[in-house]
């Protein structure tokens, strides 16, 4: 592997993590805390994981977000090249939106041939090397990022 490559992965997935107070496993990154999942669920699944740990799905919302993303999944090894996040177009076929805050899209990160909304069944959005594409969201079975809030009074390690 190219030493510039795991370099440059080192230094986008390391920025912000003086900016947030996050639980250990957590990467901190502005005022919010990031983990990589390595399961693989189906995006409900994904999501409701998430819940469960006091978070949403990660918003993909800005090019500082967009990298420090894609340096995690390098970081952790995704296996499977996909990494759900929280976009969908479920209430309107290509208008996609944000999961956990509702907020249309303002930056994007699309793949070249993508959405697709193969068999009009790609709803829910993943990573796939580094651009989003849009999934079936229960017959596929991704690694997924969570998110939430960094706590002002969280004690603990920012390497996720």
């Amino acid at each position: 592997m190219n030493v510039f490559l795991v370099c440059g992965a080192f230094l986008v997935f390391s920025l912000g993590f003086a900016d947030a107070n996050c639980p250990n496993g957590w990467t901190g990154h502005d005022d919010f805390c990031f983990h990589f999942m390595k399961e693989t669920y189906n995006w409900f699944d994904a999501k409701s994981t998430c819940q469960s740990m006091g978070g949403y799905l990660a918003e993909d919302t800005t090019n500082s977000r967009h990298e420090m993303m894609k340096g995690l999944i390098q970081t952790h090894g995704a296996t499977s090249g996909l990494t759900w996040i929280g976009l969908q177009d479920f209430a309107e076929e290509n208008l996609f939106v944000w999961d956990h805050s509702g907020e249309s899209v303002e930056h994007y990160f699309w793949g070249p041939t993508e959405p697709q909304d193969a068999g009009g069944e790609e709803d829910c959005v993943a990573l796939h090397n580094g651009l989003w594409a849009d999934l079936n969201c229960e017959d596929r079975h991704v690694h997924f990022i969570c998110e939430k809030p960094a706590d002002e009074e969280e004690t603990g390690g920012l390497i996720g």
